[in-house]
């Protein structure tokens, strides 16, 4: 084998993987109420550009410019498909899933052999989103943990119909440029334990605010 050359090494660098090149897809449950639909969709819709952009000046390097790292999509974070269920927002940082092959040690005759046990995952997935001055990206998930709340199955036992009236799904991809998906996941049986609280600050003046959903989930895969 050939030494690599200096060349090929940044080659190599420039076509890896950008931590700030992502996008992340989560579709609501049925239930989500009509009016949180509406309090959400209209206030992000409404002059979506200019919240992007009041996002990106105060980010270091980008001064006002989209930038890659937010995604701004269609119509100021909804998705452009026709299905209000399916909702894009504008992620500060989320993250792929993981998965941990668990061993055993067995011992036979003084020696000590690993061999492979169950595979596990975190079934806890994170996603921080910039606040809106009207907070509407923090109400649709207050909704949601309000109805999981309020959700009661009448004999004790759930249905697969029953279980997604409250669950949801999410999918998060690996974008090479602003279009150019390179890699997939989705995670199922989706839905929000908890959102982080929003410190206040009267020194904080050059900041965008932004909150933490965390979702439990049940299974993902690559798509």
């Amino acid at each position: 084998m050939g030494k690599t050359t200096v060349n090929q090494l940044l080659w190599k660098l420039k076509s890896g993987a950008r931590p700030n090149r992502f996008r992340v897809v989560i579709n609501l449950p049925q239930f989500i109420t009509n009016k949180a639909r509406s309090n959400f969709i209209d206030n992000a819709m409404l002059d979506g550009g200019d919240f992007i952009k009041g996002i990106t000046k105060n980010i270091p390097g980008v001064n006002g410019k989209i930038d890659k790292a937010l995604h701004p999509f269609d119509k100021g974070g909804i998705s452009s498909s026709a299905e209000l269920n399916q909702i894009e927002l504008i992620c500060k940082s989320a993250s792929f899933p993981e998965m941990t092959l668990n061993t055993i040690d067995v011992r036979s005759r003084g020696n000590k052999f690993t061999v492979r046990d169950t595979v596990e995952f975190n079934n806890k997935w994170d996603v921080t989103f910039y606040n809106m001055e009207t907070h509407n990206y923090k109400e649709l998930f207050e909704q949601w943990i309000y109805q999981v709340n309020k959700f009661d199955s009448s004999d004790g036992v759930y249905t697969e119909a029953e279980i997604a009236e409250y669950m949801g799904n999410a999918r998060v991809f690996q974008l090479n440029g602003p279009t150019d998906i390179t890699a997939s996941y989705e995670m199922s049986y989706l839905f929000p334990t908890n959102i982080s609280s929003i410190p206040l600050n009267t020194e904080t003046t050059n900041q965008i605010s932004d909150f933490t959903v965390t979702f439990a989930f049940s299974k993902w895969k690559r798509i």
